[in-house]
């Protein structure tokens, strides 16, 4: 008998990953920046303010954490260590405490707290990222692709005024330093350097996007903003500034200026005040030396301001303070859509009340599935022009462009086409608003921004393609309609703005190219309500399904017309004449009798896409784009 397998012993357990110890902190040599840093610091309290003034400009050496920075420099900076080991007292004046560690003992990375509301969004909003450890709720997927993330910054301008005094101060007061052999790294700078490499550290997925950033790109906006600073350095900049700077559009104070989002205050020190007040230094000494002094009231005062602002201030021991936005850069769909129904709007049509015109709208149709899987709460549909409500899209569809806003999630460079086809399979089930199949989607892909100016480029050169159902008073013949209508070759209308536009577009008069015509199905009734006979009849089923039987009733002549016409003509108003205000008509080229329209359709759209011609001609519907099988093709008029 065989013995007993032994039980194997357990393996030992792996250690715990331990982070690698920092490299050390090089520092450049001293002679360069420790005269100006020995001034500097007693002033500010600031390691990497004084440093940066010094003309210190090594990245390594700003993003380390403040404890680990001084470690660094105790030993170089000799009997002024005593000053550096003292605890800081106040906010930096230059950087408003952006640049300060709030506890020097933490060994916390600059910007800890940012970084940390930058994660925290992103997984309350649940945007998917293309990596398997993620934090929190965020949800991932199993491809090891990057995403791309783009970091704005908007830090008050005056600080750039600020840095512009210290720089002043050491050159004019102090005399000890040289602003032109020395370079100089701005707050901006080092706080962006910072979040980037702390927020690759939480999330390794994200790096960052080029510019200009694609689809699907996080957005990642921080704005920081300390009371009162703004308005404060401009008032004493237009006490120093020469008269004929202050004349100037940029400092007055009645024009409208952007406010800040988080203070909701005016932005007074603009980018080109700024610009002027630097430039004015550089070339004016008295302008220079004022700035010195100023510099040295900053210091002494340190946020003592003007008793006008005191009230709207908050205590001068709280740094500047962040706001952080998240969101994504919006994706874009391109298609084609067919409409089918005679009640459906191209976007939503309100009334006044607040009262829905019509069933839902064909961008609610299609942006209803793509909002449930992608989470935006936000779609816009472009269309390649629109047509009315009571007007049918038939032919191979409307060219559209769907933008899909702060999408959660997108589609994956592996699995793109594969979820992109679902959604189109998704719009055109007939369920949720499309439960009657009245919009069908064909030819659903990824696009990009740059497809919106392709779109709307040469609006004015696109020509349309129509079917109208038509009716005449009086008993016109197929050769007076062919000889009429169909012999005009390129016929030149003048439209005045129609009556039932007038409210929202200019009364002016335009003219439009009715490029060719053909008449079609043609059929007369007799005054005693008998059809006559007909003297024509030509078509496929669209043109059926421009009559009814038992519709068409009224004494006259009928007949389906098709147009090919320059974009932007008014069809209706084309065949009516609009009392007189579309010039020729339908009716006063057969003879001046009344025309009306009965049912018109959209058959065709001939575009220019991406420098090639497209012609949309007129075509029987494939089931297979919308599911819907010969329902989705039976195109029928309701009167």
């Amino acid at each position: 008998m065989a013995e007993p397998a032994q039980p194997q012993p357990l393996p030992e357990p792996l250690p715990e990953p331990t982070q690698p110890e920092p490299p050390p902190l090089v520092l450049p040599h001293g002679d360069h920046w420790m005269p100006a840093f020995q001034r500097l610091y007693p002033m500010l309290e600031c390691v990497r303010c004084s440093l940066r003034m010094a003309g210190v400009w090594y990245r390594d050496v700003f993003l380390a954490s403040e404890k680990r920075l001084r470690a660094a420099m105790l030993p170089v900076l000799g009997e002024f260590s005593l000053d550096l080991e003292k605890p800081i007292g106040g906010v930096c004046f230059l950087c408003l405490g952006m640049l300060q560690d709030a506890d020097v003992e933490q060994d916390t990375p600059l910007m800890s707290k940012e970084v940390e509301a930058i994660v925290n969004q992103i997984k309350k909003k649940g945007y998917v990222l293309p990596e398997a450890a993620e934090p929190g709720n965020a949800t991932t997927t199993n491809s090891d692709k990057k995403l791309g993330f783009i970091l704005g910054l908007t830090l008050p301008a005056s600080l750039a005024i600020r840095d512009q005094a210290a720089l002043d101060w050491l050159e004019t007061v102090v005399n000890i330093f040289d602003r032109r052999s020395s370079g100089r790294i701005e707050v901006k700078d080092i706080l962006k350097f910072a979040i980037e490499r702390h927020l690759q550290q939480h999330l390794p997925c994200l790096v960052p996007a080029p510019s200009p950033p694609a689809p699907g790109t996080l957005n990642l906006d921080l704005s920081f903003w300390k009371q009162g600073v703004d308005a404060e350095d401009y008032q004493y900049v237009c006490s120093i500034m020469p008269r004929n700077y202050l004349d100037r559009k940029a400092y007055r104070r009645t024009r409208k200026r952007k406010k800040h989002a988080g203070s909701n205050m005016e932005n007074l020190c603009t980018s080109t005040v700024v610009s002027q007040v630097i430039g004015a230094a550089m070339g004016d000494r008295d302008v220079k030396e004022q700035l010195a002094g100023w510099f040295d009231d900053l210091r002494e005062n340190n946020f003592e301001y003007s008793e006008e602002l005191r009230g709207g201030i908050k205590d001068a021991a709280v740094p500047a303070l962040a706001t952080v936005d998240v969101t994504r850069e919006a994706i874009y769909l391109k298609g084609r859509y067919l409409k089918y129904s005679r009640e459906m709007p191209q976007t939503l049509w309100l009334l006044d009340g607040g009262v829905r015109k019509g069933k839902a709208s064909v961008e609610e149709v299609i942006s209803e599935p793509v909002k449930e899987w992608s989470g935006s709460e936000n779609l816009v549909l472009m269309g390649s022009g629109r047509e009315d409500m009571d007007v049918r899209m038939l032919g191979n569809g409307r060219p559209f462009l769907l933008q899909v806003n702060d999408p959660r999630r997108v589609p994956t460079e592996e699995g793109g086409e594969e979820e992109v086809a679902a959604l189109q399979a998704a719009i055109n089930a007939k369920t949720g608003l499309n439960s009657d199949g009245d919009v069908c989607v064909r030819e659903l892909r990824l696009s990009d921004r740059r497809q919106v100016k392709i779109m709307h480029a040469g609006a004015a050169e696109k020509q349309k393609l129509y079917a109208c159902r038509v009716w005449v008073g009086g008993r016109v013949g197929g050769e007076v309609l062919r000889e009429g209508l169909e012999t005009k070759r390129e016929l030149v209308v003048q439209q005045t703005t129609p009556i039932r536009v007038l409210h929202r577009r200019a009364l002016l008069t335009r003219p439009k190219i009715i490029h060719e015509m053909r008449c079609e199905d043609i059929k007369g009734v007799e005054e005693e309500g008998e059809e006559g006979r007909r003297e024509g009849k030509e078509g496929g089923k669209e043109d059926e399904g421009m009559t009814e039987e038992g519709v068409e009733k009224a004494p006259g002549t009928y007949f389906t017309l098709h147009l090919r016409t320059a974009a932007g003509t008014y069809i209706k108003e084309f065949v009516h004449g609009d009392m007189g205000r579309t010039r020729p008509s339908v009716g006063s080229l057969i003879g001046g009798l009344e025309a009306d329209l009965l049912a018109l359709d959209v058959t065709g759209v001939v575009v220019e896409e991406e420098g090639e011609e497209e012609e949309v001609e007129e075509e029987e519907e494939d089931s297979d784009y919308c599911g819907s099988g010969e329902e989705g093709g039976e195109l029928t008029w309701d009167a």
